[in-house]
């Protein structure tokens, strides 16, 4: 057997898969198997190319193989684990790794492999021990601690996932996107203001304020006692750099908050030139002075992004391009507006079928609904969301907890029924320029439990292609009101006062998909009301 130094085509081999040329890596380590077929290392490798190539089966045989002549790696363990967790077998993997650790306990991979399978298979406690046994042998990573604070989140632990944010504070003291999570937890404990006052204190003592602690600023500012805070502070920011586009969009961003338009449309209008800020300058022409001539700016930049392939076009932007252009045209009473809006075509509702094993729809929602309780164990939605008195799960619902049979069920029929309504709508994913939709993939999938007169505000789903509402629980008295019905049409902000186009009573197991850039909000309930919607692409 040739020894790992001394064999130069091995070596070219290690350089090879070092530079990313997998193919070529992989075709010379082939020709050496040949000659030496028991070669331990030469399998090793060859093992980890196939796992790089996403076969992982192919993988695992090699790679048992090695084992069975040299089980003496840790590494070759940890290389297998990797190729059982992508085939799906997580408690596999997790048994291989065990075995790794006992060769090398302070092995980096495997301790942080253990604690993905763990959080795969929802064993959070496991996962939790082996995030801790990673920080000790990597203490400053943030990432080991931004996943040990979304774990304990979800468990309900807000301290707990206080302490882990802390802790990266600790050693990158001025980091925004840990300041981001720490106000999202800090608002489930009331203690938001402290951290608001923190950022402020941060950005009043840096030579060049940081553009995302910043932004942080502006996503709170809807809390009144923080909007006058930020108001205070950004006009600080600007004074000391008033030619910073980065500095200007966010102060327009919050005089359009407040709608202070006229100030908005000032600060948009130097910044318009810049491509990022097209849609929010048509918009405040909009707001502000003229929705003529805003209608024929969004025509033309709609035209413009019709131009582009649509796997290149950011959904964002089209998402907002139309909702404004189908906000100006019903503020105009336009009769373009309906022609665009066709809510007898485009809104698919569907009372489901009952799910194969389940005696009726009744008694999958009322399992569905069991299911959602732990998910449910937060006081307040986040700030950014539209829930209004109520609770958001966090995470890809559906996506993430494929084990929950409720859970895997519901996603299969939404699957189904969202391939029937691009079936009965073959136009709907070419609205901007005529070619086929290359399939849809689900992004999103949450939970909103609405308690005593909680409701959804009017909103657009800006990243998604498609997206649906699934009604698992509703009050069982509705009164003439419309109490808890899904209304759709009416823009936000409403600053013309335009009332919804239509209304739909929910019921137990009622199904509703709708583009996603469709404006839709809740009439306020009297009581309870759990949903699931989703977000595809």
């Amino acid at each position: 057997m040739n020894s790992f130094k001394n064999n130069k085509q091995f070596n070219e081999i290690i350089n090879l898969i070092k530079s990313k040329n997998i193919i070529a890596a992989k075709k010379k380590i082939e020709n050496l198997i040949q000659l030496e077929p028991d070669n331990f290392i030469y399998l090793d490798i060859y093992g980890l190319i196939l796992n790089e190539e996403g076969k992982y089966f192919e993988a695992s045989k090699v790679l048992e193989r090695a084992i069975a002549i040299n089980n003496s790696k840790a590494e070759t363990y940890n290389n297998l684990s990797i190729s059982y967790k992508n085939l799906g077998k997580n408690k596999k993997a997790i048994d291989i790794l065990h075995k790794a650790l006992k060769l090398k306990s302070n092995m980096y991979s495997s301790n942080i492999n253990l604690a993905i399978n763990h959080i795969e298979l929802n064993d959070f406690e496991n996962a939790i021990k082996y995030l801790h046994q990673s920080i000790k042998i990597r203490p400053r990573s943030k990432n080991l601690y931004l996943k040990l604070s979304e774990i304990y989140f979800k468990l309900g632990k807000i301290d707990e996932a206080i302490s882990s944010l802390r802790s990266i504070l600790s050693f990158i003291p001025e980091d925004a996107q840990t300041y981001n999570h720490l106000f999202t937890l800090e608002w489930q404990n009331d203690n938001h203001i402290n951290v608001i006052n923190e950022i402020i204190l941060i950005l009043k003592n840096q030579n060049i304020p940081d553009f995302e602690l910043l932004k942080i600023l502006l996503n709170s500012s809807k809390i009144p006692e923080v909007l006058i805070k930020s108001t205070k502070c950004i006009d600080e920011i600007i004074k000391s750099h008033p030619l910073n586009k980065d500095y200007l969009s966010v102060k327009a961003k919050l005089s359009e908050s407040t709608y202070n338009f006229d100030e908005a449309y000032g600060i948009y209008k130097k910044l318009s030139k810049l491509p990022e800020h097209k849609i929010d300058y048509i918009k405040m022409i909009f707001f502000a002075k003229s929705r003529k001539k805003s209608l024929s700016q969004i025509n033309q930049h709609i035209e413009d992004l019709s131009k582009e392939e649509i796997e290149s076009i950011n959904l964002v932007d089209i998402n907002d391009a139309i909702s404004l252009k189908l906000h100006i045209l019903k503020s105009l009473n336009n009769e373009n507006y309906n022609n665009f809006v066709n809510y007898n075509k485009h809104l698919y509702q569907k009372e489901i079928e009952t799910p194969v094993g389940w005696k009726d729809i009744k008694t999958f929602n009322r399992e569905l609904g069991q299911d959602l309780i732990k998910f449910h164990n937060k006081n307040k939605a986040p700030i950014d969301r539209a829930v209004n008195n109520g609770s958001h799960t966090i995470g890809n619902l559906l996506e993430e907890n494929k084990e929950i049979k409720s859970f895997n069920t519901l996603r299969l029929i939404l699957d189904k029924h969202m391939h029937n309504y691009i079936l009965s709508n073959p136009n709907i994913s070419n609205r901007l320029n005529n070619q086929e939709h290359k399939g849809l993939n689900l992004i999103g999938s949450w939970s909103v439990s609405l308690n005593k007169k909680g409701f959804l505000a009017s909103h657009i789903h800006p990243t998604a292609f498609l997206s649906s509402a699934y009604y698992v629980k509703i009050p069982e008295k509705q009164d003439e009101k419309k109490a808890g019905y899904i209304h759709f049409g009416q823009p936000t902000p409403n600053i013309f006062k335009l009332q919804p186009d239509l209304f739909i009573k929910p019921k137990e197991g009622l199904l509703l998909i709708f583009p996603s850039y469709y404006w839709h909000g809740t009439v306020p309930y009297d009581d309870n009301r759990v949903s699931i919607s989703t977000d595809y692409k």
